[in-house]
């Protein structure tokens, strides 16, 4: 864009180009507004807005228009709405709602009218109203029960409107449900957890999925679906991460891609919801973003990747590991103490007791590192297939590991004939990051760390969390990459081993780096 700028709206319009329009920048509210151009990849200005404004709404209505409403200008509450036309590029007065507000949410009706919801004017708004293309004009329809913003509306496939959440005083659970063919507002049951900032998505099946959010015990990972038929709702799958400020989107498969948001560092993971399972699987890194994050240690090693139990922590590890001499004992010793650090600053930074795990490679041009903590695992495959080199998973079955942990004082038990092993009938491995409740000199963060020897064979890395392997061998997976490396790039190939391992039944978090060497 020709301007930076936060708190807009992006629209996409019926020729397939982008509206942004408002927000602010640094510096002031803009009123410049521009399109995108799918097609040539370019930026180009049209017609401006009369007034600036920023945290608005954008309606794209049946006729092709855009609607813009209400939002903020410096400390005043707008009512002003104008019109924007794609033929033209020009912008017309579209009157003014009865209430000035912002934070509230606009739906555009299958009868082609506008319904403006809550919302916020100094105090929280109950009030609603339409705005009709076919007259330009406003008219007010029924309250909701509970006055809120922050919420958010989905237009079902019956044509009511479903209002969920927002916040009032303090984050509300309950939801109301809109008639266009009466004008009026009925309850619905409650979500199961309050929360205002979180998304709402309309799924291919009619329900409605709502993730995230936060709520007065902080930010949720939650998410749970609204069934219209039942009108009831149903907890589904925890997304990986909680987020606030996040994105959803319906995808045409019928998945949902959730990205971003705040917890309440940013985030810049994203994660798909699969309504057919109601479980959420970390999504991919292409080659060319993977490329971006290799970071050049004396010239010499370059490519970490980490995965499962994300923490903002993890996002720096590379720091550690620069200006290090590559004698081979040295290196290992770098990279435990690279580590120890981070198993340090999860405690510091991200503690939050719930364990996580990491598998990463350091790529070299006579080695290759594999570096393991946890329960995923890494191989190293030739163009053939062969297996070449293994990272595994740190089970409770070496008898060595057993001794280790005997020794420092721990116990491995079951807590019942049919339950797997564990330790201080807890943890069902013997390594892991951030788990405080077990001491570390009986579950360690010290790394399994496996060299390879670069051989001109050395074809691919495959690194991937116990979901995969759960279901699929060494071998399996090795042959999964190679039957498909002449026809398909290596992101799709990652996603179709995950769409893979679901079809194969895993219950277990997946995320998978396909690394060509």
């Amino acid at each position: 864009m020709s301007i930076a700028r936060r708190y807009h709206t992006a629209t996409v319009l019926a020729n397939g180009m982008v509206l942004v329009i408002g927000g602010a920048s640094d510096h002031d509210l803009e009123i410049v507004t521009e399109l995108y151009d799918l097609a040539t990849g370019v930026w180009m200005n049209t017609g401006n807005m009369s007034g600036q404004r920023s945290n608005h709404k954008a309606s794209v209505l049946t006729d092709g228009k855009v609607l813009i409403t209400g939002g903020k200008h410096y400390g005043n509450d707008l009512a002003s709405a104008e019109l924007y036309d794609p033929s033209t590029g020009l912008w017309t007065n579209a009157g003014n709602m009865s209430t000035a507000r912002w934070q509230n949410t606009a739906s555009t009706l299958a009868n082609g009218t506008v319904l403006i919801a809550g919302g916020k004017d100094r105090e929280p708004l109950l009030t609603s109203e339409l705005y009709d293309p076919s007259t330009g004009l406003w008219t007010k329809t029924g309250n909701m029960a509970d006055a809120r913003y922050r919420h958010t509306a989905s237009v079902l496939t019956n044509g009511k409107v479903l209002v969920a959440g927002g916040i009032d005083i303090r984050p509300l659970s309950s939801a109301e449900l809109y008639d266009p063919s009466t004008g009026l507002w009925t309850k619905t049951e409650s979500m199961k957890d309050a929360r205002m900032w979180h998304t709402a998505s309309v799924l291919a099946n009619g329900m409605v999925l709502v993730t995230g959010g936060n709520s007065l015990d902080g930010t949720l990972c939650s998410a749970e679906l609204y069934d219209p038929s039942t009108e009831s709702w149903v907890n589904t799958g925890n997304m990986s991460d909680k987020r606030i400020f996040h994105t959803a989107s319906v995808l045409k498969n019928g998945k949902v891609l959730v990205v971003g948001g705040a917890d309440p560092r940013s985030l810049s993971t994203a994660e798909l919801y699969d309504p057919l399972t109601g479980l959420w699987t970390k999504t991919i890194k292409s080659l060319d973003q993977l490329s971006k994050d290799k970071e050049k240690i004396d010239g010499k090693w370059f490519g970490f990747c980490s995965m499962q139990g994300y923490r903002p922590s993890m996002e720096n590890f590379h720091q550690h590991l620069k200006h290090l001499d590559d004698h081979y004992l040295e290196f290992r010793r770098a990279i435990k103490n690279a580590f120890i650090k981070l198993d340090k600053n999860l405690r510091k930074n991200d503690y939050d007791n719930w364990g996580s795990v990491c598998i990463a490679c350091l790529i070299g041009p006579k080695q290759i590192y594999l570096i393991n903590v946890g329960d995923a695992q890494a191989i190293i495959i030739s163009d053939n297939g062969e297996i070449l080199a293994s990272a595994h998973d740190h089970t409770l079955d070496d008898p060595n590991e057993e001794e280790r942990i005997q020794e420092a004082g721990g116990k491995i038990t079951r807590k019942s004939p049919k339950d797997i092993l564990r330790v201080e009938q807890r943890l069902a491995m013997r390594r892991v990051l951030e788990d405080f409740t077990i001491d570390k000199n009986i579950v360690s963060p010290i790394p399994d760390i496996i060299i390879y020897s670069r051989k001109p064979s050395a074809a691919f890395i495959i690194l991937a969390s116990d979901g995969i392997w759960h279901v699929m061998s060494n071998e399996q997976a090795a042959s999964f990459v190679i039957q498909r490396i002449s026809t398909t790039d290596l992101h799709e190939m990652a996603s179709q081993l995950l769409d893979h391992c679901l079809e194969k039944r895993s219950r277990d978090n997946m995320s998978v780096y396909i690394i060509q060497v």
